[in-house]
């Protein structure tokens, strides 16, 4: 049984091997590193937001700083301006961040906003 259409058996270990691992790393005392984890998580997504945002502001925006180099995307077959190869202006009236599409920097922001809420916000509660 295939379900990646290359022959490969390892896919299925991939999927169905990697939920329970988590699992039976958490249950067995791996919480702690998990929450060191997201909250290095956290803290690459605020500074990744921060001079994104900045760049955005003063770049996309304001046109106050002009684009360094222009990155060419075999993804889209497009030219995009960057910004000191740390900020991309893949479309104009999003903030895109480091990624091609805003929707996938607006899942990560989430993700590290959720993680700084609850599970944070869990572990604090208990001490």
């Amino acid at each position: 049984m295939y379900f990646n259409g290359t022959g490969d058996n390892g896919y299925i270990l991939k999927f169905f091997g990697f939920l329970p691992m988590v699992t039976l790393y958490l249950a067995f005392g791996g919480f702690d590193r998990f929450r060191e984890l997201l909250h290095c998580l956290v803290n690459l997504m605020l500074f990744i937001s921060c001079i994104s945002l900045f760049f955005y502001l003063f770049g996309t925006v304001l046109k106050l700083l002009p684009s360094t180099n222009v990155v060419y995307t075999d993804w889209s077959g497009t030219f995009f301006p960057t910004w000191y190869n740390v900020y991309y202006e893949a479309q104009p009236f999003r903030n895109c961040g480091i990624y091609p599409e805003a929707p996938m920097f607006n899942y990560t922001l989430v993700i590290a906003l959720l993680s700084e809420y609850f599970v944070m916000h869990l572990i604090s509660a208990t001490l």
